[in-house]
């Protein structure tokens, strides 16, 4: 920031309205209407419409201000991991269902079945 720049500080709930104009060839002025007072500035014309676009969202509370909480996300319970069986007997007879429903194919139903076994 140069040694001769403003600093100003302006509370979204004070803002009225922003609006752009093009300013020469690559810039467009970015006014902004508060109560009491109009800011305007300077800035490529591609960056324009975003700041339009932020200075909007804010204003009309799309995207809660610095000063504002944001909203409670509502709260996820993650899910409960499935219960696993108890023995490798009981394993083995789940996973021969898996089979048997078409969800594991024959391969996989062999892969699991030799790491059950080998747990035993």
């Amino acid at each position: 920031m140069s040694s001769n720049a403003l600093m100003t500080l302006i509370p979204v709930k004070s803002i009225s309205s922003v609006v752009t104009k093009r300013d020469g060839l690559l810039y467009t002025k970015v006014v902004v209407v508060t109560s009491g007072n109009t800011i305007e500035f300077r800035v490529p014309h591609d960056s324009a419409p975003g700041i339009k676009a932020l200075l909007t969202d804010l204003v009309l509370g799309k995207i809660p201000a610095a000063d504002q909480a944001a909203p409670a996300a509502p709260s996820v319970q993650p899910a409960a991991p499935a219960p696993q069986a108890s023995t490798p007997v009981d394993q083995l007879r789940q996973l021969a269902e898996l089979r048997d429903a078409g969800i594991l194919s024959e391969e996989e139903f062999a892969a699991k079945k030799a790491e059950i076994l080998a747990r035993m």
